[in-house]
């Protein structure tokens, strides 16, 4: 059971960092885009949100599992400090 709350965990860190990091990032990007050429792509908006959502939905799952291995490890060195 807590294998399926920790891989629910991941999927919502990855979805959150997919769509926030994603759209802010595209946004930016085609303002920035529309500033300096007068139109706007939405096939370079989608291309940029679809690819900087996964890198950063990706990232940001890498390192949700590494601080929890960490916490693991150093609840770990609790306990046989306590023993």
């Amino acid at each position: 059971m807590a294998n399926s709350s920790h891989l629910k965990k991941e999927v919502k860190v990855f979805l959150v960092a997919f769509f926030v990091s994603g759209g802010l990032y595209a946004a930016l990007m085609s303002i920035w885009n529309f500033k300096d050429e007068g139109e706007f792509s939405l096939g370079e908006f989608l291309m940029t949100f679809f690819l900087w959502g996964m890198f950063q939905g990706f990232l940001f799952v890498w390192i949700f599992r590494r601080s929890k291995k960490m916490d693991s490890n150093q609840t770990d060195k609790e306990k046989n400090e306590l023993e």
